[in-house]
């Protein structure tokens, strides 16, 4: 019989075989149980949440950005196979990658240089308060451009992408996060 954990179980094992990516740590909470699965779950809600007036580019570039900062190569990869998936151009893809702006486009662009302003470290007090006078002139800049649902959508996809590989860590799952594959967009 097919009961709740066994439909999510193939369901995972199905993302697993689509991405190429260790879904342990996922089977490990919900072999702990459905209601700490379900919590978990909303990650998913969260990292995938996209408001229809924000391109798909800067949505990405965000995400990008936050799973970069990380430091899972498999979480990169899978960023950068869901972009492809998604119908983005491997120039597009790379260019995010590279963090080369030109290449990226303008509004790709503009959600990368404001994601790296949010997620950088901060470590003296004068380089923060610059950073985080950058971050709002180009939070502004996205408000002008996309309204409060776009940043909306940067931000959640950001949390979003940031929480996987924390998870993994937390859950002793790191031993599988090697470096990013170079030869895949």
């Amino acid at each position: 019989m097919w009961g709740p954990k066994a439909i999510i179980k193939t369901r995972l094992e199905a993302f697993a075989r689509q991405f190429s990516y260790d879904m342990g740590y996922a089977h490990q909470i919900l072999d702990t149980g459905m209601k700490p699965f379900r919590a978990f779950s909303g990650l998913f809600t969260l990292a995938a949440y996209r408001d229809r007036q924000l391109p798909l580019a800067p949505w990405f570039a965000a995400k990008w950005v936050a799973t970069q900062s990380e430091g899972c190569g498999p979480c990169q990869q899978l960023t950068l196979n869901m972009a492809q998936q998604e119908g983005m151009p491997a120039s597009l893809i790379k260019a995010i990658k590279l963090g080369d702006e030109q290449g990226m486009g303008p509004d790709a662009a503009l959600a990368y240089r404001w994601a790296r302003a949010v997620i950088s470290p901060q470590t003296a007090h004068e380089s923060a308060h610059e950073e985080s006078h950058e971050a709002e002139q180009l939070r502004q800049q996205i408000k002008d451009k996309w309204g409060a649902r776009g940043l909306i959508s940067l931000t959640l996809a950001m949390a979003g992408a940031r929480s996987f590989p924390m998870i993994k860590r937390a859950l002793g799952h790191d031993t599988v996060c090697q470096l990013l594959d170079d030869a895949k967009p």
